[in-house]
Protein backbone atom coordinates (compact mmCIF):
# COMPACT_ATOMS: atom_id res chain seq x y z
CA UNK A 1 0.00 0.00 0.00
CA UNK A 2 1.28 3.45 -0.94
CA UNK A 3 0.46 6.53 1.15
CA UNK A 4 1.07 10.20 0.34
CA UNK A 5 2.00 12.35 3.35
CA UNK A 6 2.80 16.04 3.75
CA UNK A 7 5.78 15.63 6.10
CA UNK A 8 6.26 19.35 6.74
CA UNK A 9 2.61 19.79 7.70
CA UNK A 10 2.67 16.71 9.95
CA UNK A 11 5.85 17.89 11.65
CA UNK A 12 4.39 21.37 12.18
CA UNK A 13 1.26 19.82 13.68
CA UNK A 14 3.34 17.70 16.06
CA UNK A 15 2.23 14.41 14.52
CA UNK A 16 5.80 13.43 13.56
CA UNK A 17 9.14 14.07 15.22
CA UNK A 18 12.22 15.33 13.37
CA UNK A 19 13.73 11.84 13.50
CA UNK A 20 10.62 10.24 12.04
CA UNK A 21 10.50 12.83 9.26
CA UNK A 22 14.15 12.21 8.42
CA UNK A 23 13.55 8.44 8.26
CA UNK A 24 10.52 8.80 6.00
CA UNK A 25 12.42 11.20 3.72
CA UNK A 26 15.28 8.70 3.43
CA UNK A 27 12.91 5.86 2.58
CA UNK A 28 11.07 8.09 0.10
CA UNK A 29 14.29 9.00 -1.71
CA UNK A 30 15.18 5.33 -2.04
CA UNK A 31 11.77 4.51 -3.52
CA UNK A 32 11.90 7.48 -5.90
CA UNK A 33 15.35 6.48 -7.15
CA UNK A 34 14.20 2.91 -7.78
CA UNK A 35 11.12 4.09 -9.68
CA UNK A 36 13.16 6.48 -11.82
CA UNK A 37 15.66 3.72 -12.64
CA UNK A 38 12.90 1.28 -13.58
CA UNK A 39 11.23 3.83 -15.86
CA UNK A 40 14.53 4.74 -17.52
CA UNK A 41 15.36 1.10 -18.23
CA UNK A 42 11.79 0.59 -19.47
CA UNK A 43 12.20 3.41 -21.98
CA UNK A 44 15.46 1.83 -23.11
CA UNK A 45 13.80 -1.53 -23.67
CA UNK A 46 10.98 0.17 -25.59
CA UNK A 47 13.50 2.00 -27.79
CA UNK A 48 15.44 -1.18 -28.54
CA UNK A 49 12.22 -3.02 -29.39
CA UNK A 50 11.09 -0.21 -31.68
CA UNK A 51 14.48 -0.17 -33.38
CA UNK A 52 14.40 -3.91 -34.08
CA UNK A 53 10.88 -3.66 -35.50
CA UNK A 54 11.84 -0.66 -37.66
CA UNK A 55 14.76 -2.60 -39.14
CA UNK A 56 12.61 -5.48 -40.35
CA UNK A 57 9.13 -3.90 -40.72
CA UNK A 58 7.37 -7.25 -40.49
CA UNK A 59 4.35 -8.07 -38.27
CA UNK A 60 5.98 -11.37 -37.30
CA UNK A 61 9.01 -9.45 -36.00
CA UNK A 62 6.79 -7.25 -33.83
CA UNK A 63 5.02 -10.36 -32.52
CA UNK A 64 8.29 -12.12 -31.69
CA UNK A 65 9.90 -9.07 -30.06
CA UNK A 66 6.74 -8.38 -28.06
CA UNK A 67 6.54 -11.92 -26.75
CA UNK A 68 10.22 -11.80 -25.80
CA UNK A 69 9.77 -8.58 -23.84
CA UNK A 70 6.68 -10.04 -22.15
CA UNK A 71 8.67 -13.10 -21.04
CA UNK A 72 11.31 -10.76 -19.63
CA UNK A 73 8.58 -8.95 -17.71
CA UNK A 74 7.28 -12.25 -16.30
CA UNK A 75 10.73 -13.14 -15.05
CA UNK A 76 11.33 -9.77 -13.42
CA UNK A 77 7.96 -9.82 -11.67
CA UNK A 78 8.31 -13.39 -10.39
CA UNK A 79 11.96 -13.80 -9.40
CA UNK A 80 13.62 -10.35 -9.32
CA UNK A 81 13.96 -8.24 -6.16
CA UNK A 82 11.09 -5.92 -5.25
CA UNK A 83 12.86 -2.85 -6.66
CA UNK A 84 12.76 -4.44 -10.14
CA UNK A 85 9.09 -5.38 -10.18
CA UNK A 86 7.92 -2.10 -11.65
CA UNK A 87 10.27 -2.72 -14.57
CA UNK A 88 8.72 -6.16 -14.93
CA UNK A 89 5.25 -4.64 -15.24
CA UNK A 90 6.53 -2.05 -17.73
CA UNK A 91 8.07 -4.81 -19.86
CA UNK A 92 4.89 -6.87 -19.71
CA UNK A 93 2.78 -3.92 -20.89
CA UNK A 94 5.22 -2.83 -23.62
CA UNK A 95 5.71 -6.39 -24.83
CA UNK A 96 1.99 -7.09 -24.77
CA UNK A 97 1.13 -4.02 -26.82
CA UNK A 98 3.94 -4.74 -29.29
CA UNK A 99 2.90 -8.37 -29.73
CA UNK A 100 -0.75 -7.33 -30.05
CA UNK A 101 0.11 -4.87 -32.81
CA UNK A 102 2.05 -7.54 -34.68
CA UNK A 103 -0.76 -10.07 -34.39
CA UNK A 104 -3.41 -7.60 -35.54
CA UNK A 105 -1.31 -6.53 -38.51
CA UNK A 106 -0.70 -10.16 -39.43
CA UNK A 107 -4.37 -11.18 -39.21
CA UNK A 108 -6.01 -8.05 -40.62
CA UNK A 109 -7.64 -6.95 -37.35
CA UNK A 110 -9.98 -9.92 -37.17
CA UNK A 111 -12.23 -10.43 -34.16
CA UNK A 112 -10.52 -13.71 -33.28
CA UNK A 113 -7.17 -11.93 -32.98
CA UNK A 114 -8.68 -9.39 -30.58
CA UNK A 115 -10.10 -12.24 -28.47
CA UNK A 116 -6.71 -13.95 -28.30
CA UNK A 117 -5.08 -10.66 -27.29
CA UNK A 118 -7.72 -10.07 -24.61
CA UNK A 119 -7.22 -13.55 -23.16
CA UNK A 120 -3.42 -13.12 -23.12
CA UNK A 121 -3.71 -9.69 -21.50
CA UNK A 122 -6.08 -11.04 -18.84
CA UNK A 123 -3.81 -13.98 -18.03
CA UNK A 124 -0.74 -11.74 -17.97
CA UNK A 125 -2.53 -9.28 -15.67
CA UNK A 126 -3.03 -12.10 -13.17
CA UNK A 127 0.61 -13.20 -13.38
CA UNK A 128 2.19 -9.76 -13.00
CA UNK A 129 -0.65 -8.18 -10.99
CA UNK A 130 -1.12 -5.34 -13.49
CA UNK A 131 -4.27 -3.21 -13.54
CA UNK A 132 -3.07 -1.69 -16.83
CA UNK A 133 -3.14 -5.09 -18.54
CA UNK A 134 -6.52 -5.88 -16.97
CA UNK A 135 -7.89 -2.69 -18.52
CA UNK A 136 -6.24 -3.50 -21.85
CA UNK A 137 -7.92 -6.93 -21.81
CA UNK A 138 -11.31 -5.20 -21.74
CA UNK A 139 -10.18 -2.81 -24.49
CA UNK A 140 -9.20 -5.81 -26.63
CA UNK A 141 -12.65 -7.29 -26.06
CA UNK A 142 -14.14 -4.02 -27.30
CA UNK A 143 -12.01 -4.36 -30.41
CA UNK A 144 -13.34 -7.88 -30.92
CA UNK A 145 -16.96 -6.74 -30.65
CA UNK A 146 -16.42 -3.80 -33.02
CA UNK A 147 -14.53 -5.97 -35.51
CA UNK A 148 -17.28 -8.57 -35.41
CA UNK A 149 -19.88 -5.90 -36.09
CA UNK A 150 -17.83 -4.49 -38.97
CA UNK A 151 -17.45 -7.89 -40.61
CA UNK A 152 -20.84 -9.40 -39.85
CA UNK A 153 -23.02 -6.54 -38.65
CA UNK A 154 -25.63 -6.92 -41.40
CA UNK A 155 -28.13 -9.69 -40.64
CA UNK A 156 -31.12 -10.29 -42.90
CA UNK A 157 -30.61 -6.93 -44.61
CA UNK A 158 -30.57 -5.07 -41.28
CA UNK A 159 -27.42 -3.24 -40.13
CA UNK A 160 -26.85 -3.61 -36.39
CA UNK A 161 -26.19 -0.34 -34.51
CA UNK A 162 -22.49 -0.54 -33.66
CA UNK A 163 -22.38 2.05 -30.89
CA UNK A 164 -25.57 0.85 -29.24
CA UNK A 165 -24.29 -2.73 -29.16
CA UNK A 166 -20.99 -1.59 -27.64
CA UNK A 167 -22.80 0.46 -25.01
CA UNK A 168 -25.12 -2.36 -23.98
CA UNK A 169 -22.42 -5.05 -23.95
CA UNK A 170 -19.87 -3.08 -21.95
CA UNK A 171 -22.37 -1.47 -19.61
CA UNK A 172 -23.44 -4.99 -18.69
CA UNK A 173 -19.85 -6.21 -18.43
CA UNK A 174 -18.86 -3.27 -16.24
CA UNK A 175 -21.82 -3.84 -13.95
CA UNK A 176 -21.00 -7.54 -13.57
CA UNK A 177 -17.31 -6.87 -12.86
CA UNK A 178 -18.09 -4.08 -10.39
CA UNK A 179 -20.57 -6.28 -8.53
CA UNK A 180 -18.25 -9.29 -8.43
CA UNK A 181 -15.12 -7.44 -7.26
CA UNK A 182 -15.97 -7.11 -3.50
CA UNK A 183 -16.33 -10.88 -3.13
CA UNK A 184 -13.03 -11.76 -4.80
CA UNK A 185 -9.68 -12.32 -3.02
CA UNK A 186 -6.82 -9.85 -3.35
CA UNK A 187 -5.39 -8.88 -5.81
CA UNK A 188 -8.10 -10.24 -8.09
CA UNK A 189 -10.59 -7.70 -6.73
CA UNK A 190 -8.36 -4.79 -7.76
CA UNK A 191 -7.85 -6.23 -11.26
CA UNK A 192 -11.59 -6.78 -11.63
CA UNK A 193 -12.31 -3.18 -10.65
CA UNK A 194 -9.76 -2.03 -13.24
CA UNK A 195 -11.65 -4.04 -15.86
CA UNK A 196 -14.93 -2.45 -14.73
CA UNK A 197 -13.36 0.98 -15.08
CA UNK A 198 -12.13 0.16 -18.57
CA UNK A 199 -15.62 -1.01 -19.54
CA UNK A 200 -16.99 2.31 -18.29
CA UNK A 201 -14.50 4.16 -20.50
CA UNK A 202 -15.53 2.06 -23.52
CA UNK A 203 -19.20 2.93 -22.87
CA UNK A 204 -18.41 6.64 -22.75
CA UNK A 205 -16.30 6.49 -25.91
CA UNK A 206 -19.13 4.73 -27.72
CA UNK A 207 -21.52 7.44 -26.55
CA UNK A 208 -19.06 10.07 -27.78
CA UNK A 209 -18.92 8.58 -31.28
CA UNK A 210 -22.67 8.09 -31.32
CA UNK A 211 -23.36 11.65 -30.18
CA UNK A 212 -21.31 13.02 -33.08
CA UNK A 213 -22.22 10.64 -35.91
CA UNK A 214 -24.99 8.35 -34.73
CA UNK A 215 -24.45 4.76 -35.82
CA UNK A 216 -23.09 5.68 -39.24
CA UNK A 217 -24.56 4.80 -42.60
CA UNK A 218 -25.59 1.21 -43.41
CA UNK A 219 -24.12 -0.56 -46.39
CA UNK A 220 -25.84 -0.84 -49.78
CA UNK A 221 -29.20 -2.55 -49.54
CA UNK A 222 -29.18 -2.64 -45.74
CA UNK A 223 -31.66 -1.04 -43.36
CA UNK A 224 -30.12 0.53 -40.25
CA UNK A 225 -31.49 0.09 -36.72
CA UNK A 226 -29.13 2.78 -35.50
CA UNK A 227 -30.10 5.78 -33.41
CA UNK A 228 -29.56 9.40 -34.48
CA UNK A 229 -26.79 11.41 -32.88
CA UNK A 230 -29.23 13.63 -30.95
CA UNK A 231 -30.58 10.62 -29.05
CA UNK A 232 -27.08 9.52 -28.07
CA UNK A 233 -26.23 13.06 -26.97
CA UNK A 234 -29.33 13.41 -24.80
CA UNK A 235 -29.14 9.95 -23.19
CA UNK A 236 -25.40 10.34 -22.55
CA UNK A 237 -25.93 13.68 -20.83
CA UNK A 238 -28.65 12.25 -18.57
CA UNK A 239 -26.54 9.23 -17.66
CA UNK A 240 -23.50 11.38 -16.90
CA UNK A 241 -25.55 13.55 -14.54
CA UNK A 242 -26.98 10.49 -12.81
CA UNK A 243 -23.60 8.79 -12.50
CA UNK A 244 -22.05 11.98 -11.16
CA UNK A 245 -24.70 12.32 -8.45
CA UNK A 246 -24.25 8.68 -7.46
CA UNK A 247 -20.45 8.96 -7.36
CA UNK A 248 -20.59 12.10 -5.22
CA UNK A 249 -23.00 10.51 -2.74
CA UNK A 250 -21.03 7.25 -2.51
CA UNK A 251 -17.61 8.94 -2.35
CA UNK A 252 -16.42 7.25 -5.59
CA UNK A 253 -13.82 9.85 -6.52
CA UNK A 254 -12.43 8.00 -9.55
CA UNK A 255 -15.88 7.58 -11.07
CA UNK A 256 -16.71 11.21 -10.34
CA UNK A 257 -13.54 12.44 -12.06
CA UNK A 258 -14.17 10.16 -15.04
CA UNK A 259 -17.75 11.38 -15.34
CA UNK A 260 -16.58 14.99 -15.07
CA UNK A 261 -13.95 14.43 -17.76
CA UNK A 262 -16.38 12.86 -20.21
CA UNK A 263 -19.00 15.42 -19.24
CA UNK A 264 -16.61 18.18 -20.29
CA UNK A 265 -15.79 16.31 -23.52
CA UNK A 266 -19.48 15.88 -24.25
CA UNK A 267 -20.28 19.50 -23.50
CA UNK A 268 -17.52 20.95 -25.64
CA UNK A 269 -17.98 18.52 -28.53
CA UNK A 270 -21.66 19.45 -28.72
CA UNK A 271 -20.87 23.12 -28.07
CA UNK A 272 -18.55 23.45 -31.04
CA UNK A 273 -20.58 21.15 -33.30
CA UNK A 274 -23.69 23.23 -32.73
CA UNK A 275 -22.13 26.70 -32.47
CA UNK A 276 -18.96 26.13 -34.53
CA UNK A 277 -15.57 27.54 -33.52
CA UNK A 278 -16.17 31.27 -33.49
CA UNK A 279 -14.34 33.76 -31.20
CA UNK A 280 -17.45 34.14 -29.04
CA UNK A 281 -18.05 30.39 -28.72
CA UNK A 282 -14.40 29.77 -27.83
CA UNK A 283 -14.50 32.54 -25.20
CA UNK A 284 -17.69 31.25 -23.62
CA UNK A 285 -16.38 27.69 -23.77
CA UNK A 286 -13.24 28.73 -21.93
CA UNK A 287 -15.29 30.43 -19.21
CA UNK A 288 -17.40 27.29 -18.87
CA UNK A 289 -14.26 25.14 -18.62
CA UNK A 290 -12.98 27.26 -15.73
CA UNK A 291 -16.32 26.87 -14.00
CA UNK A 292 -16.26 23.09 -14.46
CA UNK A 293 -12.72 22.91 -13.10
CA UNK A 294 -13.65 24.92 -10.01
CA UNK A 295 -16.71 22.80 -9.28
CA UNK A 296 -14.72 19.57 -9.72
CA UNK A 297 -11.93 20.85 -7.45
CA UNK A 298 -14.38 21.83 -4.71
CA UNK A 299 -16.16 18.49 -4.98
CA UNK A 300 -12.90 16.55 -4.70
CA UNK A 301 -11.93 18.63 -1.68
CA UNK A 302 -15.23 17.73 -0.06
CA UNK A 303 -14.80 14.04 -0.80
CA UNK A 304 -11.29 14.17 0.64
CA UNK A 305 -12.59 15.58 3.91
CA UNK A 306 -15.48 13.10 4.03
CA UNK A 307 -13.18 10.12 3.28
CA UNK A 308 -9.84 10.91 5.00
Amino acid sequence: MKVTLDLDALRAAGELSDGEVAKLERLGRRSTTAVAFNILVGFGIAAVSAGIIALFLEPVTALAVGLGVMVLGFGLRRVAPADWRLLGEICAVIGGLTAAGGLLAQTGHQAGAFLVIGAVFAATALVVNSTVLAALAVAALAGAVKSGLDWGGVQGGVALPDMLVLILVFAGLGWVLYGAAPGLPKPLDRLTLAGAGAALIVVNLAFLVGSLDGDGMPGPGARSLGLPDAVYALVWALLLVGAGIWAAREGRRWVLNLVASFGAIHFFSQWFVRLEATPVSVLLGGVAALGFALVLWRTNQGLGRANP
